[in-house]
């Protein structure tokens, strides 16, 4: 893949700026001013570096859609290698986006910019900080470059970094409000509880439901139980209990065909109710009753 290299030698400043500029410069065209720089130099010799925001990018709403762009939406860094040094000199820059960094999730972006000799013009107050403070750290051991891909996915050569910094708020009041704002967005409940005037019904309301229906078919098909005499419910349950040792109620109830009461009557005198492991609210024949054969102990 090619890459276009004619902005090669261009100095460019690798700015962080935080979220709610980058959310703004976002929605600019392009080519638009979005602030000047005044830089200067204090009394030990130290370079400050001064930034105020447009007015067009202040008034700018962060919600609103993209402004339409034909230049590249694709800025990233990486190393190579360079000699340039950064040029220390007292005088108002107005400094305009070529290329923006895609929007990133996080608290502040990174983007890049090129710088022009003009005027200095304050922009009017807003709810959100119109002046800026660089702290410019140094970088005299680090190459670093700026590299841009246009929709057709070709690759430039933007500049190479001279000078790396972070954009600041100043704590007026503007800020401040900004945070205040911020915070009481943040400590917004995500769901809310609400109260309705009646119950929602997401079903129709039926008389009955398929399942007592599959019940009442159920009993109609069995017919009632009626009470058997004693001594042949004695003798089913004999016959039973020949074929397995240990039998729960439900099982008794289906061979049967007696109404639980009765037939519980019946199995506490002729058998014993297990409670415990491994037979479990299972029923078993007392001993006076059994007549297992001594290798049919235990339960098929």
């Amino acid at each position: 893949m090619e890459l276009d290299c004619q902005n090669a030698a261009r100095g460019v400043w690798l700015v962080k700026v935080p979220k709610y500029i980058s959310q703004r410069w976002s929605k600019q065209k392009p080519m638009t001013e979005i602030g000047r720089l005044n830089i200067t130099r204090n009394s030990l010799g130290k370079m400050e570096v001064l930034f105020n925001l447009s007015d067009q990018v202040i008034r700018t709403d962060p919600n609103q859609d993209s402004a339409p762009s034909s230049s590249s939406s694709s800025t990233s860094t990486t190393k190579t290698s360079t000699n340039n040094k950064s040029s220390s000199t007292t005088s108002a820059l107005t400094t305009t986006i070529t290329t923006v960094s895609s929007t990133s999730s996080s608290s502040s972006s990174t983007t890049a910019t090129t710088t022009t000799i003009g005027k200095t013009n304050k922009p009017t107050t807003t709810s959100i900080p119109a002046e800026h403070k660089f702290a410019v750290s140094n970088i005299n051991h680090q190459t670093l470059a700026i590299f841009s891909q246009d929709e057709n996915n070709k690759l430039a050569l933007e500049g190479q970094v001279v000078q790396k910094g972070e954009c600041r708020p100043i704590g007026d009041a503007h800020y401040m409000n900004l945070k205040k704002e911020t915070i009481r967005r943040a400590s917004q409940p995500t769901k809310i509880v609400q109260k309705l005037d009646r119950a929602i019904n997401n079903f129709k309301p039926i008389t009955f439901h398929r399942s007592e229906l599959d019940n009442e078919r159920k009993k109609m098909n069995e017919g009632k139980k009626m009470r058997d005499d004693k001594e042949i419910v004695q003798n089913t349950l004999f016959t039973a209990f020949e074929k397995h040792q240990y039998y729960n109620i439900k099982d008794l109830e289906r061979l049967t065909k007696q109404p639980v009461p009765y037939l519980k009557e019946i199995l506490k005198e002729i058998c014993n109710y297990n409670a415990k492991n491994p037979h479990k609210n299972m029923w078993e024949l007392k001993p006076q009753f059994r007549h297992y054969a001594k290798n049919n102990n235990k339960d098929n």
